[in-house]
C-alpha cells in the first residue's frame, strides 16, 4: 500500500482542471522569429500602372521567403544533429526502494547556416520517445502503469562562427576559430502529460490524467555544457565535429510525493558539412 501515494499525487482525475506545471528554472527566451514589416500606406500603391512585373528570379525569392524558417543569408551549409538520452528514477523515501524509471530519448535533425554573423532557425521540431520501467503503484486488487506524452516540443537554434583577426594587419591571426551554438528550448512545449492506466484483477480499467510535469525539461536545463551556450573550439567547417553532453544534477527530494528523484543522462551534438 505504500506505493499508492505516487499514484494519486502524480495523477489526478481528468475531470479536475489542469494546471500547468511550474519550474524553478527561468523561462528560456525562444522568440527567434523575425518581426513582420508594417504595410506601407504610400498612395503610390494604388497606381497599378506604375507596378513593375517580377522577373522569374525575384518571384522565386518571394515565394521561398514565405516557406522557410531559416533566418540568415544564403543556403544551409551544415547538418546539425542532437541526441540526448535522459533518465529520471523515482525512489520511495520511506522504503528506500526504487519503483519507477522514465527514460527519455530526444532527437533533432536540422540543416543550418554557418556564417560570421548570427544565423537563426525557429520552431525546430524535437522528437521525443519515452519508455517507462516499473509501475506507479498497485496491490492485489489492481495495478497502474504510466504513459508519458509530449504535445509538440520545439526549440530554436542560433549559430555563429568567430574568426579571430590580427587588428594591425587585418589578416587572420594564429588564434583559433570557434563556433557558438545556442539551443533555446520552448519551455511550454516540453511539458509532459502523465496518464495513469489502471486495471483491476477482473479486467475493469480506469484511467486518470494528472497535472502537467516538467521532469525532462528540468533534466535538459542541467545538461553540461549548457545547451544555450555550446562551443566548438578549433572549428573546421570542412569536417564533422561534435560536442559530448552529460547531465549533472544532484538528487532531488520531493517531499510532497515522498520521493527522491535521480536525474542522469548523456548525449551528443554533431555538426556535419552538407
Amino acid at each position: 500500500m505504500l506505493l499508492l501515494a505516487p499514484v494519486f499525487s502524480m495523477a489526478q482525475e481528468e475531470a479536475q482542471p489542469q494546471n500547468e506545471a511550474e519550474s524553478d528554472n527561468p523561462d528560456t527566451d525562444t522568440n527567434l522569429a523575425k518581426e513582420d514589416s508594417e504595410p506601407s500606406n504610400d498612395a503610390s500603391q494604388d497606381k497599378s500602372d506604375d507596378k513593375q512585373p517580377l522577373d522569374a528570379e525575384n518571384q522565386a525569392d518571394l515565394e521561398s521567403s514565405d516557406e522557410e524558417t531559416l533566418e540568415g543569408d544564403g543556403f544551409p551549409t551544415h547538418a546539425l544533429k542532437v541526441d540526448i538520452t535522459g533518465h529520471v528514477l523515482f525512489t520511495d523515501m520511506t522504503t528506500r526502494e526504487s519503483y519507477l524509471e522514465v527514460v527519455y530519448q530526444a532527437k533533432v535533425e536540422q540543416d543550418v547556416i554557418i556564417g560570421n554573423s548570427k544565423q537563426r532557425v525557429s520552431d525546430v521540431n524535437v522528437e521525443i520517445l519515452t519508455d517507462v520501467i516499473g509501475t506507479l503503484g498497485g496491490n492485489d486488487i489492481y495495478s497502474c502503469k504510466l504513459n508519458v506524452e509530449f504535445s509538440n516540443p520545439s526549440l530554436g537554434i542560433v549559430t555563429q562562427n568567430f574568426q579571430p583577426e590580427d587588428n594591425d594587419k587585418n589578416e587572420p591571426s594564429d588564434l583559433e576559430s570557434y563556433l557558438n551554438i545556442e539551443l533555446d528550448l520552448d519551455k511550454k512545449s516540453f511539458l509532459e502529460d502523465w496518464y495513469s492506466n489502471c486495471t483491476y484483477i477482473d479486467g475493469l480499467e480506469f484511467n486518470t490524467k494528472g497535472d502537467k510535469e516538467n521532469y525532462f525539461y528540468t533534466l535538459l536545463q542541467n545538461v553540461s555544457p549548457l545547451l544555450e551556450s555550446l562551443r566548438i573550439d578549433n572549428f573546421d567547417p570542412t569536417i564533422e565535429q561534435s560536442v559530448p553532453l552529460e547531465v549533472l544534477i544532484e538528487p532531488y527530494e520531493d517531499f510532497d510525493l515522498n520521493n527522491e528523484l535521480l536525474f542522469s543522462g548523456t548525449g551528443q551534438i554533431t555538426l556535419s558539412p552538407l
